[in-house]
């Protein structure tokens, strides 16, 4: 805690510095100004980091979504109802049972194939009557 105690007092005797020697530093008005604006916000973004305000990360025990393993062939999107996914897994009788994606995965390398495919139910989906959304993690 002594640590965080200096940088704070180091922070305000630099803008008290700053704006009291500005004009001796060969700084303009402007230029005072704008230095005592950034030693402000410097001071801000350390006091939210030391407070936890910053950034919000999920906590280790946050439901992640859930988990989807099937098996098909995998097909190129074609014109459909629905607007979303790149490709589509098809059963053995031609019934689309996922709309696919994937951030991880070049799926057109896959095209034709059957394989059993894993990932994540993209949350908010289905939409207009389309399948299930899946963001593939790996193929099988």
């Amino acid at each position: 805690m002594a640590a965080n105690g200096f940088i704070i007092q180091g922070a305000c005797e630099w803008v008290h510095k700053v704006r009291r020697y500005g004009y001796n530093m060969l700084m303009s008005k402007k230029q005072t100004g704008i230095m005592i604006s950034f030693g402000v916000v410097l001071f801000l973004v350390y006091v939210t980091s030391q407070l936890g305000l910053g950034v919000v990360s999920a906590p280790d025990n946050a439901v992640s979504a859930p988990t989807v393993a099937a098996t098909g062939a995998i097909k190129r999107q074609g014109f459909t109802d629905y607007d979303y996914g790149s490709h589509v897994l098809r059963d053995e009788d031609g019934v689309t049972l996922y709309a696919l994606t994937s951030d991880k995965i070049d799926l057109d390398e896959y095209l034709g194939l059957t394989k059993t495919v894993r990932g994540e139910s993209v949350s908010g989906y289905p939409l207009d009557g389309g399948p299930d959304y899946l963001n593939v993690k790996t193929i099988q």
